[in-house]
């Protein structure tokens, strides 16, 4: 049961974050979104960059099967 409880907490506090950034400025979500980035070990610059020139090749394609 204490487990459950964890995981709806977890769920909750998910939901508020989501809420709170939705309802931030521009400035707030990009510093949101570059501070995340960094503590997954992620280049926003270079991530940005490598999208644009996936973009300019013509989009990006991923087909899956079992």
């Amino acid at each position: 049961m204490e487990n459950k409880r964890e995981e709806l907490r977890a769920k909750l506090r998910a939901k508020l974050s989501e809420s709170k950034i939705n309802r931030s400025s521009k400035k707030q979500k990009d510093q949101i979104l570059t501070t995340t980035l960094k503590d997954m070990g992620i280049d926003k610059d270079r991530l940005t960059a490598d999208m644009e020139a996936v973009k300019k090749e013509g989009g990006f394609t991923l087909n899956l099967s079992k």
